[in-house]
């Protein structure tokens, strides 16, 4: 689960794969976020608020955080690589990391596209 950065928010990643964003406040339920189809492991928000991350095991689905449409979806390029374990956003918001079981960590552009793995 993370906060959002204003702290406004909170978001939630749920077995069903859906992350479910809610009022810090109150903790009613704002919207549910939809694109995995297995537990949603971890999320993340970005330094300015505007997208959320979500890793699943297999993938990392990028949402806009105001109303939970899917950007884009990130798929290692190697399936020996492991399943995604942990994510992260640059400050700037224009790169993303995620790690994997087996080791290896790989870079994201903001659009999707994988730059490199390490």
């Amino acid at each position: 689960m993370a906060y959002s950065p204003n702290g406004s928010r909170i978001v939630t990643g749920s077995r069903d794969g859906t992350a479910i964003v809610r009022d810090a406040a109150s903790g009613n339920e704002l919207f549910t976020i939809f694109g995995h189809t297995d537990p949603v492991t971890s999320v993340v928000y970005s330094a300015n608020g505007s997208s959320i991350v979500g890793i699943n095991g297999g993938t990392a689905i990028v949402w806009d955080a105001t109303i939970g449409n899917q950007l884009t979806e990130l798929h290692p390029s190697s399936t020996s690589l492991g399943i995604v374990t942990s994510v992260a956003i640059s400050p700037d918001g224009n790169r993303i990391v995620t790690g994997t079981h087996g080791g290896s960590v790989i870079l994201w552009a903001g659009s999707g596209n994988q730059l490199t793995t390490l």
